[in-house]
């Protein structure tokens, strides 16, 4: 097993590394104009780890996770979908852990290498709830403890597969999310831009009258 990914230098070579050095390794995929993985915008969409479509593949004795489109459920939808709405396709997705296969130290050495290699200016944190940063937002800051690269600026929002969040409450949190992002740094305005955008579109739509009765 080669454990060297210092040379690597880019997402798609990390991403080589892991098919044959992580067993059960996934990506979020590229799909639906949406990038996944390989989107270099300096925004990282972090999630905890890809649960047990991470294993699928072994159903179907398929030599990678990756070779089996299981990115098919109502919330994996409704996140791409989300991801178009608001200009963030080329967004990078990525987990705290790339496999069920548990390796603390490599899943530590894999997330800050797509931090090299990506230099986001935010990382926002999928979780349960963003006011209780718990689970994955403490995964995180421990990876980042002690490193010596540019450390990106944090920021959370409910997981796009919590069954217990409506449609409106996920996209108003993460709206709100993105508007503070985008406030807060220069180079991810164009994502507030296409907000406004959004908001205006809402706005001159037509009412359905029957609908507000």
């Amino acid at each position: 097993m080669n454990s060297n990914i210092d040379p690597l230098t880019s997402l798609s070579e990390l991403w080589e590394w892991c098919k044959q050095n992580r067993e059960s390794a996934w990506k979020f995929p590229e799909k639906d104009g949406v990038r996944g993985y390989l989107g270099s915008l300096p925004l990282c969409i972090v999630a905890d780890s890809p649960g047990n479509r991470s294993r699928k593949h072994r159903q179907l004795a398929l030599p990678y996770s990756n070779d089996l489109d299981v990115f098919t459920s109502p919330w994996d939808r409704r996140f791409y979908e989300s991801l178009r709405k608001y200009g963030l396709e080329n967004a990078h997705l990525m987990h705290a852990h790339i496999s069920e296969i548990p390796d603390w130290e490599q899943d530590r050495r894999l997330f800050l290498k797509q931090i090299e290699l990506v230099k986001p200016e935010a990382l926002l944190i999928m979780g349960t709830n963003r006011k209780k940063r718990w689970g994955v937002w403490r995964t995180v800051a421990r990876y980042l403890h002690g490193w010596q690269g540019a450390r990106p600026r944090m920021y959370s929002m409910f997981h796009y597969s919590d069954r217990f969040v409506s449609n409106v409450e996920w996209d108003r949190t993460f709206r709100a999310a993105l508007i503070e992002i985008a406030a807060n740094h220069p180079a991810l305005a164009g994502a507030l831009r296409t907000l406004r955008m959004s908001e205006m579109r809402e706005r001159n739509s037509p009412v359905d009258l029957r609908a507000a009765r």
